[in-house]
């Protein structure tokens, strides 16, 4: 029911937490849960209405909800706001060290928004602070779409980015959409926030919309958020770098600067070494799903123990029955793994 919060599972999750003794980041799926609303904060079935989707070209409706949408945004804050009410209130201990701010937020089925909404927002004129906050960066890829397109001083977004323009107006409306239900929350309890990234480098036809979710905090269109998302963006690890492999398995990244490379999503450990050798890494998550005394459900299990760990720095492969990878850079010794039987369990560790 709309406006009516139960937190018994954030409660569970926080008891079993302390149980093992361990500190734990809570993921907030609302608008935007891998592009799509398949968990929407009092938005029920035959809520569309008000709580308006975006449309396609073609004028149907897509299981993505809208960032134009007033509705949706203050839907959003108020749980978000609960939920961070909730977490000051109970979690006097701070098990809860920091909360990701809705997944892989953007649009799959179209590069922008065609509802009325969606089109006024793309013939109007781009946020004077957005051609301001250009001139003054003179350097990256949001800066390079603008020159590219001629380097108007103002106009529609099409008018100062040309083909790029539904991106950037989307990336533009959802990274302020996420920065206010932030701010709302931040009000009630100030604790770490960030977002995650689909990366646009996972294909090699990177069509947005298609291909990785249009508007979304990809390479191409991070300056936007980072510029006009200060809420979550004042963290050094705030940004979720993607990490996609290209071809044979190589990993395709291009680190930030003033981004350090944390790696929030992953099927495997593939490439783990790599990312803490090569690029710095500060943190690493694999998921795989545990029973309740924490032990892995035996389909995990074998999913880990049929796949090896591997890395690639100065050329040399590591896996778990070779040496341990080394920085192409230093040297030092980053990581070891050992794998016993199913009898016996699985044990890994590392170190920096």
């Amino acid at each position: 029911m709309e406006g009516k919060f139960d937190f018994s599972c954030v409660d569970i999750s926080i008891a079993l937490a302390r149980k093992y003794n361990l500190k734990i980041i809570l993921l907030w799926f609302a608008v935007w849960k891998k592009c799509g609303h398949g968990l929407r904060p009092g938005v029920d079935e035959g809520g569309l209405a008000t709580f308006q989707a975006c449309d396609c070209p073609t004028g149907k409706s897509i299981w993505v909800l809208s960032s134009h949408c007033k509705a949706n945004l203050e839907a959003d804050k108020k749980a978000f706001a609960a939920l961070c009410k909730h977490l000051k209130s109970t979690d006097t201990e701070q098990t809860v060290i920091g909360l990701q701010v809705e997944n892989e937020p953007g649009i799959i089925g179209s590069e922008r928004d065609y509802s009325p909404e969606g089109q006024a927002a793309f013939d109007g004129h781009v946020p004077a602070k957005l051609i301001s906050a250009m001139k003054t960066k003179s350097k990256g890829e949001v800066y390079e779409l603008w020159q590219q397109a001629g380097g108007r001083q103002s106009g529609s977004w099409p008018e100062v980015f040309g083909v790029e323009a539904g991106e950037c107006m989307t990336a533009w409306s959802i990274a302020t959409f996420i920065n206010e239900v932030v701010k709302a929350g931040k009000k009630v309890y100030d604790i770490p926030t960030f977002i995650n990234a689909w990366g646009q480098e996972q294909n090699w036809w990177p069509i947005p919309g298609e291909a990785y979710p249009s508007g979304g905090p990809a390479h191409k269109v991070l300056d936007i958020y980072k510029w006009f998302a200060p809420m979550w963006t004042q963290y050094p690890w705030t940004i979720t770098t993607a990490m996609p492999k290209g071809k044979n398995g190589e990993m395709l990244i291009m680190p930030v600067d003033d981004n350090p490379l944390f790696v929030i999503e992953s099927n495997t450990g593939l490439n783990m070494f790599r990312n803490i050798a090569d690029y710095n890494a500060i943190g690493y998550f694999t998921h795989y799903e545990q029973a309740e005394d924490g032990s892995l459900y035996p389909a995990e299990k074998r999913r880990i123990d049929n796949v090896p760990m591997r890395c690639r720095s100065d050329n040399r492969y590591c896996s778990n029955t070779r040496e341990p990878a080394r920085s192409s850079r230093s040297g030092r010794r980053i990581g070891e793994e050992t794998r016993s039987g199913a009898a016996n369990g699985l044990r890994r560790v590392y170190w920096g």
